[in-house]
């Protein structure tokens, strides 16, 4: 079942996203190849494949999101990154920025998405 649901999030997350933004699987190609079969995909406790690790980035933005979705989720909190070309004090800004939407989040069915890129339309300054 967690394969199912994870591959339902990140399907929801690839849909929701905004012209501009752009979702990028970063070690496994096998993700992108599930995404794309998905929902024809059966979920098998015997498929072993590392966690799925995805950058989501907008255009024109020197801040991206780094996500990593753990096997387990949703009983495990995804981990998010913030990393691009900027101060360590912008960066920390956005860490805290993300902090606090994953905790409005808490508790909802999906914690990603739609959500979750709504936090490049907040102010850039």
């Amino acid at each position: 079942m967690a394969l199912t649901r994870q591959l339902e999030e990140l399907q929801l997350l690839q849909c929701s996203l905004l012209p501009g933004e752009l979702l990028t699987f970063l070690d496994d190609e096998i993700w992108t190849s599930l995404l794309a079969i998905y929902p024809d995909i059966v979920d098998t406790p015997h498929i072993s494949i590392s966690e799925a690790r995805f950058q989501v980035k907008l255009d024109n933005v020197q801040v991206s999101f780094e996500v990593e979705l753990p096997r387990l989720y949703p009983s495990a909190q995804p981990v998010i990154s913030v990393k691009g070309d900027i101060a360590r004090d912008e960066q920390e800004r956005w860490q805290a920025i993300v902090k606090d939407q994953i905790q409005e989040l808490d508790g909802s069915e999906y914690v990603l998405s739609p959500q979750f890129t709504t936090i490049f339309t907040l102010p850039n300054n």
